[in-house]
């Protein structure tokens, strides 16, 4: 049998940290996986890519990312105008929650409340176990993916520190072989790869998802309204403290 490459993107939105300005910042830090074969990342690619276009006109694709705030500071800068600005933002996230809704791909994410501050909770530890559980949830993945599967991650770049913490917890659980015989077996390589979102469609996919997850939790009509819609393309979902 041929081997089987899966891509699997990754990001989080979110800040991490259990203080009280933490909380403020956002009341849930999520981490959002999106595995998918080859030929659909490259649909993927060509999707998001084509919409950039669209809102941005004649400009290098690589100079804009979908990424959360950042994609409204960019149509703020190129629109001139933050009222039109905001009204595009939210026709592009509308076009993301398509795009998702016709991904064929498993699509994890991982909701960890901040609800009960607490000064002396690290950073570091919403980061692992956040990511911990996203790494079991694609452990199973895979042992549910045919023989001679390969899976490579790929995921936004965080700064040096938080690369680290993130490559070490996922490598905890996702060594090869995962399963499957000598002969077929079913690898994840576990060191993933740190790639600059702009770069890189599929984690910009993830981002935006991720995005629009964090912000469902604030009582805002517009995030609830695409939440409620991006959710059937969720494959699993599960809520931690």
């Amino acid at each position: 049998m041929e081997p089987r490459a899966l891509l699997t993107f990754g990001d989080s939105s979110g800040n991490p940290a259990r203080t009280k300005k933490g909380y403020e910042d956002s009341r849930h830090y999520v981490v959002v996986t999106a595995m998918m074969d080859m030929r659909e990342a490259h649909r993927v690619d060509a999707q998001i890519q084509a919409l950039k276009p669209k809102y941005f006109g004649k400009i290098n694709p690589e100079r804009v990312s979908f990424h959360g705030n950042q994609l409204l500071h960019s149509l703020i800068r190129h629109t001139g105008n933050r009222r039109l600005a905001e009204q595009k933002f939210r026709e592009a996230l509308g076009d993301i929650v398509k795009i998702t809704r016709n991904t064929n791909a498993t699509i994890n994410t991982v909701v960890l409340d901040k609800r009960f501050p607490d000064t002396s909770y690290r950073s570091s530890s919403t980061v692992i176990a956040t990511w911990a559980q996203a790494s079991r949830m694609l452990y199973q993945d895979v042992l549910d993916s045919p023989p001679n599967t390969y899976c490579v991650l790929m995921l936004d770049r965080y700064d040096a520190a938080t690369n680290r913490i993130v490559s070490s917890t996922i490598n905890k659980f996702l060594c090869p072989p995962i399963g499957g015989s000598q002969s077929a077996p079913k690898t994840f390589i576990p060191r993933p790869v740190f790639v600059d979102s702009v770069s890189c469609s599929g984690v910009q996919l993830v981002d935006m998802i991720a995005f629009i997850t964090a912000k469902n939790s604030k009582p805002i009509d517009q995030f609830v309204r695409l939440y409620n819609q991006l959710r059937p393309a969720l494959s699993h979902t599960v809520h931690i403290r």
